[in-house]
């Protein structure tokens, strides 16, 4: 089977035209999100905007390869989620190819690390081998709240003076 040499999570993928190369635009390993406000939706979802990008090389370079790949996501709570349905790997007219699928969002199971299992096979149907894991921390950030009945802090117009 042919091998997927290496995935990556990033905002974009873009491929020049001309030369053929690959620019992989604010690559990705966290994000952090804001609090969940209340009441909170029956299936929260975390918007991601995030492409996963792939190099899949033929196992035996004059070889010609045909095999199908889609990805899972793991999320903290260990529950599965099927997150893209078979996408084709043209290794039989190339001996390399990359292969990009956007994702848009993912169900919220709380913080934690996602992991986004890239599965292949030989059919469309599976069954689906685990190839690579590439992790996603998903971090809460901290909003400060002010109640009524504390005070806020003043914050000095200048930095104090050391001696």
């Amino acid at each position: 089977m042919a091998e997927l040499r290496w995935s990556i999570l990033c905002y974009r993928g873009c491929v020049d035209k001309f030369s053929n190369m690959l620019s992989l635009l604010d690559v990705t390993d966290e994000i952090t999100i804001e609090a969940i406000m209340d009441p909170v939706p029956e299936n929260p979802s975390v918007t991601l905007n995030l492409q996963l990008v792939s190099l899949w090389r033929r196992s035996e370079v004059e070889q010609p390869e045909k095999l199908w790949s889609t990805f899972t996501v793991r999320m903290p709570d260990g529950n599965i989620f099927l997150a893209a349905e078979p996408l084709e790997i043209d290794l039989e007219s190339n001996s390399r190819t990359r292969l990009i699928f956007r994702i848009q969002a993912i169900p919220f199971a709380g913080i934690g690390i996602y992991w986004f299992i890239i599965g292949a096979a030989n059919r469309p149907d599976g069954p689906f081998e685990p190839a690579a894991m590439v992790p996603l921390e998903v971090k809460l950030r901290e909003v400060a709240s002010i109640s009524p009945e504390q005070p806020s802090e003043s914050i000095p117009a200048s930095a104090p003076e050391s001696s």
